[in-house]
């Protein structure tokens, strides 16, 4: 059985029910996934092809990604330092990619995690407040973000015309890692972020050594090493604006990454089979994430998900009211989906009108 909060927080943070409540069409919502994406993709005909069966889940995060002007601007800069590897080597660029997949893939199973296991923030007083929020801090930066940098790292070197192998990559910690890009790249305030203008490494220190004391409404952590101590008051605001800024690293060279490799895909897979990087073990709410994407950008509403034994089920509602049996036929191609999403031997999926009745089990 799949949690229904899954379901509840899917369609609360996506925006599909809205839009067909507004009229949107699926061809108008392609479209507007292509028109996002446009100005990114080097190669336009990859991006018409992939923007409805793989952009969707990528497209929502992006949408409200570039509402942040400063996320947009470091994004257009990481997706430009990736173009130019690529130009300077492309296969040593496109390879390098594929050797830090499966380690970013890890990561993304971390976010999971620490997104299943974090406390409700707003509920808590300023003391475990501050708490769950130095220990977020810190797992997202050494257990997310690193992974990105590396790869980050190796792209810059190649770039710059310097060959590297991840070998070399993994020997730096995080404050190496921090170090270089802020040295090399044009978009430094993403690893030494405003308004503390503090490295991210020394944030994970903070987050790591527990330096951090609350004095009334006043949160004060510290770092470095006497007498060089520099120590910075927050107020609870600022503590979750910093959680906020983490994730925003975290979603923008995300971003840069999906555009890039979705914009050479096939080159990608290549390397990967080359490499003998075989299919990644996908975690299951990134592949319900993906699967619940693809139905909703149709105009179906996913209402029930269920995964028993070798029987995975899905009951869909209409958000568009059109001709039942067209739509009905419609919801039965979402069989290959949910076989290809549960690998089990039996798929069913329901389709309920728009009107609320049952209509079709395929």
């Amino acid at each position: 059985m799949i949690k229904k909060s899954f379901i509840d927080d899917f369609y609360e943070n996506s925006p599909f029910e809205m839009l067909y409540e507004n009229g949107v069409s699926p061809n108008e919502l392609k479209a507007s996934i292509i028109s996002t994406y446009q100005p990114y993709f080097r190669n336009q005909d990859r991006l018409r092809e992939y923007s409805i069966d793989w952009l969707v889940s990528g497209w929502v995060n992006f949408t409200k990604l570039k509402k942040n002007d400063w996320c947009l601007t470091n994004f257009e800069k990481c997706l430009s330092l990736f173009n130019s590897a690529k130009d300077a080597n492309e296969i040593e660029c496109i390879q390098a990619v594929a050797l830090w997949v499966p380690e970013i893939n890890k990561a993304v199973t971390k976010f999971w995690s620490f997104k299943n296991l974090s406390s409700d923030l707003e509920e808590l007083g300023i003391l475990d407040f501050t708490e769950e929020s130095f220990k977020i801090v810190g797992q997202f930066l050494e257990g997310i973000i690193k992974s990105y940098l590396r790869l980050v790292v190796h792209l810059g070197r190649l770039s710059r015309g310097k060959s590297t192998k991840k070998e070399d990559i993994l020997r730096l910690d995080l404050g190496g890692l921090v170090d270089e890009l802020i040295s090399t790249t044009d978009f430094s305030e993403l690893f030494n972020p405003p308004p503390w203008n503090v490295r991210l490494n020394q944030w994970r220190n903070i987050a790591y050594h527990h330096n951090v004391e609350v004095m009334g409404d006043t949160i004060s952590c510290w770092y470095g090493k006497e007498p060089n101590v520099i120590h910075i008051p927050l107020s609870r605001e600022k503590l979750e604006s910093l959680l906020k800024v983490v994730v925003n690293i975290y979603n923008t060279i995300k971003n840069a990454e999906i555009v890039f490799i979705f914009d050479n895909l096939i080159e990608y897979q290549k390397a990967c089979r080359k490499a003998g990087i075989e299919e990644l073990d996908i975690r299951n709410e990134v592949s319900q994430l993906e699967l619940f994407s693809g139905i909703s950008s149709q105009g179906f509403k996913v209402v029930d998900y269920q995964l028993k034994g070798d029987t995975s089920k899905i009951t869909l509602r209409d958000l568009i009211d059109d001709d039942v049996r067209k739509r009905a036929i419609h919801s039965s191609q979402f069989l290959y989906h949910l076989w290809l999403h549960t690998k089990v031997q039996n798929v069913v999926v329901e389709y309920i009108n728009f009107d609320g009745n049952p209509y079709l089990l395929s």
